[in-house]
């Protein structure tokens, strides 16, 4: 886990939050959330993406998980000039970086994990 200013942290699979393991555990649902700044959560201690997990959770008897893909983006330093179009719209390269990490967690999910 890498932690940045103002508390921020950024797991392994380079999300913001908690660790999350690729494989879904049983009885699980995930919510993805992918956006901008905003959704990062730009120097606030807590996310959207982390508030609605939390509210979820505590008015539902599901057991919910909140991705925020945000940080996917921001392993490269040149994410702005690789992976959007104009600063709010991932181009081929941006998506292609999203559907790698969707790609790895369901193959892992489903016992397919590449080596």
């Amino acid at each position: 886990m890498l932690s940045l200013y103002a508390g921020i942290t950024i797991n392994a699979q380079g999300f913001r939050g908690p660790e999350r393991t690729p494989a879904k555990p049983p009885g699980q649902k995930r919510i993805l959330c992918l956006g901008d700044s905003v959704t990062f959560g730009l120097e606030q201690p807590l996310s959207y993406a982390s508030m609605l997990e939390e509210m979820l959770n505590s008015s539902s008897k599901e057991n919910l998980s909140v991705i925020n893909h945000y940080a996917a983006f921001t392993n490269n330093p040149h994410w702005e000039k690789d992976y959007m179009n104009d600063g709010t719209h991932p181009n081929d390269r941006g998506y292609a970086v999203m559907a790698k990490m969707w790609a790895t967690a369901m193959e892992a999910q489903n016992g397919k994990a590449r080596q």
